[in-house]
Formats: C-alpha cells, structure tokens, sequence
C-alpha cells in the first residue's frame, strides 16, 4: 500500500480521518486516481503508527476516510544518525545523497561547507524537503530526517565521543558499534578532493575517530551512503 505522513492540517476524530493537505489530496485523487474503497497508509510519527485508511469521500479539497487498522512500526535505528556532508557542485549528487542515506535510516542532515567545497547554494529546501518525506514514506520509515541550513565546516567540529570523519590516509579507529543500543552518532564527509590535512587534524584535536570506507577511491556521494551503512547496518 502506499505510505504518506499525517499532515498538521489533517484531523483524526476516532476512526474517522480527513485528509486536508492539498498536495496529497492532489496527488491521491488525480495523480494516483484512488477511488472509494480503496487503502492506503497513512504514518502517524508522533505514535509510530502506520494507520490503514480506507478512503470513501472525495472532494476537490479533502478526503474523508476510515481507519481500520492500526499497527505499531518500529523501523527507526536505535543509532540517531547526523550526517554532515560537503555541499557539491552537481546538485543532483545532494539529492542522491538525502534519498539514499534517509532509505539507510540517517536522522539528521546538515550540509558543510569545506575548504574544497565548490558550490555554496543549496537547491530549493521545498524540493530537498519532498525528497527526504518520499524517500522515508517509501522506505518504511515512522519520522522523516532533519535537514538544517548549510554551515561553515568550523562551526560543525564538536568535541564529544561519537564524532567520526572519513579518512582515507589515516588508520581507522572506529570501534565495534552496538546498533541495538540507543546512541547519537555524528558522522563527517568530505567534498570532492576529500577533507585538507588541516581539517582532518582539527577534527582529531576534538578527538573525532576516523573511519575507513575501503581501499577504492569513492565520490562524494558515495561515501556518504557507503559511511551511513557502515554506521547504521
């Protein structure tokens, strides 16, 4: 069945439903062409629920429907993922990047701007946005990652336990990672060029643990989906 995320302006009353996002209603009515009778899903973040709602009245502007089935989903790694990412040139590089590593289950995005970073303007935050809410309605996903604004490199490197930086040149040290355990972990990728020496070691003055992500040269966009798996799964 296909999934969409309960919206602020849809309202539940028991087990009725009525769908009032105009993009969904669109979508269903004339895009999908749903009918009456038919089901669909409907994710409720807040409870981690999926909601099987069968719809029955449309209208240009809301659909009315019925829940008949409510099932608890427990999909979300117990890791909560930060990727930061160097923001790229090819901006459909940062679109594959979003998709991908929200499918992975990766909680929160933030793009970084490096010393190698190309390009410094972002596409359109409406356009990442439906990307990051398709990709975990697709993927079986109960909440749908964050996205911050675009940062200064500097600004991202925090001191902690839990800081890891992809780095070909040096020895990893990541260690086994417990993924049944609830933990933050915040993850760093470079820009096409990778990280400058100079980055790298302020990021291990702040005793951030490298990883490695194999003996292959990767693209950017690679390595952060190749790094989100070796974190999350």
């Amino acid at each position: 069945m296909h999934r969409f995320f309960l919206n602020p302006d849809d309202q539940i009353k028991g087990t009725k439903i009525t769908l009032k996002n105009e993009d969904l209603v669109h979508q269903l009515s004339k895009v999908l062409r749903f009918k009456p009778e038919q089901k669909i899903i409907i994710i409720d973040s807040e409870n981690q629920n999926d909601l099987v709602v069968k719809l029955e009245e449309f209208s240009k502007k809301e659909i009315q429907g019925t829940i008949i089935d409510t099932i608890k989903v427990q999909n979300e790694p117990a890791i909560k993922l930060h990727l930061f990412f160097a923001n790229l040139k090819n901006p459909d590089k940062v679109e594959l990047i979003l998709q991908k590593c929200t499918e992975l289950g990766v909680a929160e995005f933030t793009p970084i701007i490096t010393a190698r970073t190309e390009k410094k303007h972002l596409p359109k935050p409406e356009r990442l946005m439906r990307i990051l809410t398709e990709a975990a309605e697709q993927s079986g996903r109960t909440q749908i990652p964050k996205l911050n604004e675009q940062k200064e490199f500097k600004q991202c490197v925090k001191e902690g336990q839990n800081n890891f930086i992809a780095s070909p040149n040096h020895s990893p040290t990541q260690p086994e990672l417990d993924r049944s355990q609830k933990q933050e972990i915040n993850l760093f990728i470079g820009p096409e060029g990778g990280f400058t020496e100079e980055e790298i070691q302020e990021c291990l003055s702040h005793n951030f643990k490298t990883i490695h992500l194999g003996n292959l040269i990767l693209r950017a966009e690679t390595a952060a989906i190749v790094g989100s798996c070796k974190i999350l799964i």
